[in-house]
């Protein structure tokens, strides 16, 4: 994963923090799919209390149009706090974000 440096910016400052200074949008999507999946957003984090449309918002280069395809495929509301996600929308939404960076072209 190119994001390697930005999984451990989650580790030391956050998840929200390490998709705003990810370097693209594809190594922000894969950054936001690898938090979610592997449960670094949570309800003892900021990125935890944030929105689903907020966290994904910090994608960097992501489009509103694009953040509500991504929730609407998932059938996830914007306003839905991350950590209250079940886990199979969490998974739903990390696949989705992971297939979202693959259509993406690499650096």
């Amino acid at each position: 994963m190119r994001g390697a440096e930005q999984i451990s910016v989650i580790t030391r400052v956050g998840a929200k923090y390490a998709l705003r200074t990810a370097p693209d949008q594809r190594t922000g999507l894969r950054v936001a799919a690898w938090a979610i999946r592997h449960r670094l957003v949570h309800a003892d984090n900021a990125a935890g209390h944030t929105t689903a449309r907020v966290y994904l918002g910090a994608i960097p280069q992501i489009t509103d149009d694009t953040v509500s395809v991504l929730l609407k495929r998932c059938g996830i509301g914007g306003d839905t706090v991350l950590s209250r996600l079940a886990t199979t929308k969490r998974t739903q939404l990390a696949d989705a974000l992971d297939a979202a960076a693959a259509t993406l072209p690499t650096r």
